[in-house]
């Protein structure tokens, strides 16, 4: 074998160290590899590393290690290494039969292109996986940022320019935040939003995720977190994190008090984004994610109307590739996932 594997569970200084410069120098950045989240981040997320013959970084990938052996990895790996990212797939693929795990899911980090034809393509003459569009797929919306915001007004719908001109009339301002207080602050208004929309969320660690995410942009400077106030209330807040070149959209919130709700809270923090990405010359702005196949009329269809009414276009990535590492076992917990997601779908709706 070419490199070895070892899944850790804390990284060391000289660790970070390591996958920074990996990070730095990989062409598709996800803030969900960011070294510096994973360090941050509370949940402490194991990392798998990828290590050459003189046991040396050379790449790696942050990993949801869920029950029934099963991995997770998100837009990974992270590697410098381009032309081997096919076979460095393939490797880890034997190494996690060869410790007996039962299953990996993988998101590819890059969008669809030819290029990650040929990836899969080389992944598949040496590992059977599956595609599904029932699987969990990865696609968003972009905006290129390189006009002025005036300019990309123009390019917006109808309604978003009439709902940002609403929103600058309404005396609401938009504020970066630094205070730590006024990031609990969002953090509450958005377990607010979830109660509200009747969305499961544990309070505990989303207060505590927020928290962490605010620790992190304030000291890497890889993002910002933007206020929305009136007269000094907190009506809505949004969440931006960089991915190099790209400002990915991570979470927002809005107000549920029915007389504030009139008033359009997150278009003109949008278009306040716009402004803000071009002031830290960032290129793209990344709306965080496109939920795929919903109903017309339903809330995550209007989510990706307001994403899309910005002038962005869709983008998608290679469909999650499946790995039954251990095929009986992998197909039990898939059929168990597919009944648990039911069971949650029809209490969301009573």
């Amino acid at each position: 074998m070419k490199w070895t594997f070892k899944i850790i569970y804390s990284l060391s200084d000289e660790n970070i160290i390591s996958l920074r410069q990996i990070y730095a120098h990989s062409n598709y950045k996800s803030f969900h590899q960011d070294p510096d989240w994973i360090y941050c981040n509370p949940e402490k997320i194991p990392v798998l590393l990828v290590l050459n013959q003189a046991n040396e970084i050379i790449a790696y990938t942050a990993v949801g290690i869920k029950p029934f052996r099963t991995i997770n990895i998100s837009f990974g790996p992270v590697t410098n290494k381009n032309d081997e990212y096919a076979l460095m797939i393939n490797e880890m693929v034997k190494w996690l039969k060869k410790k007996f795990w039962w299953r990996l899911t993988l998101q590819l980090p890059m969008p669809l292109d030819s290029n990650t034809d040929l990836i899969l393509t080389r992944i598949r003459n040496s590992s059977k996986f599956r595609q599904s569009d029932s699987f969990f797929n990865w696609k968003t919306a972009w905006l290129n940022l390189d006009q002025e915001p005036e300019q990309l007004f123009l390019s917006f719908s109808n309604q978003h320019r009439k709902s940002i001109e609403k929103s600058l009339k309404s005396g609401l301002s938009y504020k970066i935040i630094t205070d730590i207080n006024k990031a609990e602050d969002l953090a509450n208004l958005h377990m607010a939003m979830y109660k509200k929309r009747r969305l499961p969320i544990n309070e505990q660690k989303n207060k505590l995720l927020i928290l962490s995410l605010f620790k992190f942009l304030q000291q890497s400077g890889k993002g910002f977190m933007l206020a929305v106030e009136m007269e000094e209330q907190l009506l809505g807040g949004v969440v931006i994190v960089f991915q190099g070149n790209v400002a990915y959209y991570y979470l927002g919130a809005s107000t549920t008090e029915k007389k504030k709700r009139t008033i359009p809270i997150l278009y003109g923090a949008f278009f306040d984004i716009i402004r803000l990405c071009r002031e830290y010359k960032i290129g793209v702005l990344d709306f965080g994610g496109l939920p795929a196949n919903e109903l017309p009329g339903s809330q995550l269809y209007n989510i990706n109307r307001f994403k899309l009414g910005f002038g962005g276009f869709p983008v998608h990535y290679p469909p999650q590739l499946v790995f039954d590492l251990i095929p009986v076992l992998s197909r039990t917990i898939e059929q168990g996932i597919v009944l648990r997601n039911f069971i949650r779908e029809r209490k969301h709706k009573k």
